[in-house]
């Protein structure tokens, strides 16, 4: 019986050291984060206007930014693709055609893209061009005719185009004035909202498309204006910055091959879209970004501690399983 004892106790403390042991492996791991780079942001955020939304392209609707080939998704699928191994991407265009800088202010004043913001990687702006070329296509439209591209005198009634210019001059400089002190409250609000990249474009002239000096001239020097407020701003206020992507450039002397101003609409056709992609996805690889992954550890120091406590066990049993034998063996030699 005295052997059957020995041996039972020693399988219950065996069995003993193999559970503490075998719960170290799992009770003493930490979960903790770590930061892994990549070259594209895992968020993406688009805002402003009718560009942004796509526009005119194929498969754009007023209440769908996506479903078709704009430069928003153009982007889109170009990074799922690159992380979708990695932590995937996410895209948000809440671009609304039509929408002037003081709407997009508006919509972001009100809360409206809290949500999108929040957690965003990269915010892109495209704002300004309703707010000055509107006034210039109603002026246009209402004394010519640009239903053939070209435009001769004799289509053009004169005295009304020359009496409604400085009043027109008047409307485009006031909208300016406004844009400035609008992008700068954007920017404002915006960076309030996210600690993204953010990144605003300059706009292209497609009214370069006409050949009539002129009103193409002005419209030029009008749109070079918009341009410097957007660049003069880039670093306005505390905090408050934004990185320029000049996009005009790209664009001048080319409107009549990268939008759709020959059919009297200046918003980008699908070339379009595909360049202005392009000279964002430059601006933004310029930078890097990040994403939080969460992985076991198991800490050395607790399994340490429990293997000491279980050996100190093992040992402490022992020696008692020791001096019960001993004592035995002295009781039947007595």
């Amino acid at each position: 019986m005295a052997k059957k004892t020995k041996v039972t106790r020693a399988a219950v403390a065996l069995a003993a050291a193999a559970a503490v042991l075998g719960m170290s492996s799992c009770s003493f791991k930490e979960v903790q984060e770590r930061e892994i780079s990549v070259n594209v942001p895992p968020k993406a955020v688009f805002l402003g206007d009718s560009i942004a939304a796509g526009y005119g392209l194929e498969g754009y609707t007023d209440t769908d930014n996506y479903s078709c080939m704009s430069y928003a998704n153009i982007l889109k699928e170009g990074y799922e693709a690159e992380l979708k191994d990695k932590c995937g991407h996410v895209m948000v265009n809440e671009a609304v055609s039509g929408d002037t800088s003081q709407q997009l202010l508006d919509h972001i004043s009100k809360g409206e893209f809290d949500s999108a913001l929040s957690d965003s990687d990269v915010v892109v702006i495209s704002i300004g061009g309703n707010d000055i070329l509107e006034i210039f296509l109603d002026y246009l439209s209402d004394n010519i005719d640009f239903s053939g591209g070209s435009i001769s005198l004799g289509d053009i009634d004169v005295f009304s185009l020359i009496g409604g210019f400085g009043d027109m001059e008047d409307k485009v400089d006031t909208a300016l004035e406004g844009f400035e002190e609008n992008l700068k409250e954007i920017i404002i609000q915006v960076r309030a909202r996210t600690d993204g990249d953010i990144y605003v474009q300059t706009l292209y002239d497609p009214l370069e498309y006409f050949d009539f000096d002129m009103l193409t001239k002005f419209a030029d020097g009008k749109i070079e204006r918009l341009n410097e407020i957007v660049k003069n701003n880039a670093g306005y206020g505390e905090g408050a910055y934004y990185t320029v992507v000049d996009l005009a450039p790209d664009f001048d002397g080319r409107c009549g091959e990268l939008t759709n101003i020959p059919s009297y609409d200046i918003h980008p056709n699908a070339d379009g879209h595909k360049l202005i992609a392009e000279d964002l996805d430059r601006a933004i690889r310029s930078r890097t970004y990040s994403y939080s992954e969460s992985y076991e550890v198991t800490d050395k120091k607790k399994v340490i501690a429990a293997a000491a406590g279980v050996l100190g066990g093992l040992i402490a049993l022992i020696a008692g399983a020791a001096i019960v034998l001993e004592s035995r063996k002295k009781g039947r030699n007595a």
